[in-house]
């Protein structure tokens, strides 16, 4: 626990242009979302790369978490 901690802290976190997300970040084969109406961060393991990437080119992050993401991975 206390690496996934450390983790958390260190990552770089990237804005999202979204009235929900407001932020993701990916390390180590997992995800990880923080939305603007709580400061914590979600962790979403054995996410691939290529979904991380298809999420900061979405139009729509908002749209894109609910279709692609949301209780997907656990």
């Amino acid at each position: 626990m206390h690496r996934l901690r450390y983790a958390l802290r260190s990552m770089s976190m990237i804005p999202l242009n979204s009235s929900c997300i407001a932020a993701i970040g990916y390390e180590d084969g997992a995800l990880f979302v923080q939305f603007h109406d709580n400061p914590e961060k979600y962790r979403l393991p054995n996410v691939p790369y290529s979904l991380f990437e298809a999420f900061l080119d979405a139009t729509s992050p908002g749209e894109f978490w609910n279709s692609h993401l949301r209780g997907k991975f656990k």
